[in-house]
């Protein structure tokens, strides 16, 4: 039942009220590189290994109804629906609390905007709700801490060269995956991620590792290991 005008991102999260499951996934169809469009959409389908399942259309427009080109998205524990702007050297932060995502239009409310060296790409954030993670196509900035805020300043990640580089997601294991639109020509990158500098209460509470803010670099590709590492 989901149309595709121009997907950008993906993000696990709690279900809406439509959705009878314990996990979703909500599918940004948010792209709009003329910004000409009335309302963006979130495909929100239930977590399944089933090949294909009913989905349910989130309607999202801008505050006075602006258009923006966005490619990144998370959805919180709590079942907060944000998204990041795509510009030259800033980003807008919007969110919605609770999406009723019943086809009718639901307004996003500006929570800030950051500064940022090149457009965001996408985003990420780990399952405890921690962390949140923005890339864009050379580097990325993590934010960390149980009541971590906008102004805090961000761990910058440095991506190196990744053709088209927009995806980043979260492992199981704590560790930031990144990879491009053109995985043909690019692995798959592993980063291993310890606690920021700028958590705000010990990282032990926090449920995000030791209070080390040294980083372990492992690059990986698919379906191999590289015994290649950096300190």
């Amino acid at each position: 039942g989901a149309t595709n005008t121009d997907w950008e991102d993906v993000s696990p999260g709690p279900c809406p009220a439509g959705v009878d499951a314990e996990s979703c996934l909500w599918i940004a169809d948010i792209g709009d590189n003329e910004e000409v469009r009335p309302y963006v959409s979130v495909w929100v389908v239930a977590e399944s290994v089933q090949a294909s399942a009913p989905a349910i259309e989130c309607r999202l427009v801008y505050p006075d109804g602006e258009p923006e080109d966005a490619e990144a998205l998370w959805v919180d524990p709590d079942g907060v629906i944000r998204i990041a702007t795509k510009h030259s050297d800033h980003s807008r932060i919007y969110r919605l609390k609770y999406p009723v995502c019943d086809g009718t239009e639901e307004e996003l409310a500006e929570e800030a905007e950051i500064e940022v060296e090149e457009p965001v790409t996408g985003a990420t954030m780990d399952e405890a709700g921690t962390s949140v993670v923005l890339r864009g196509l050379t580097r990325a900035w993590m934010w960390s801490g149980c009541s971590f805020t906008w102004s805090d300043t961000p761990l910058e990640i440095d991506l190196g060269t990744q053709p088209q580089g927009e995806a980043v997601a979260f492992a199981a294991d704590g560790a930031l995956v990144t990879t491009s639109e053109v995985l043909a020509e690019e692995d798959l990158r592993y980063w291993r991620t310890p606690c920021a500098e700028t958590t705000t209460v010990p990282c032990k509470s926090c449920g995000c590792g030791d209070g080390s803010a040294a980083w372990l670099l492992v690059l990986g590709a698919w379906g191999r290991q590289i015994g290649r590492a950096h300190v």
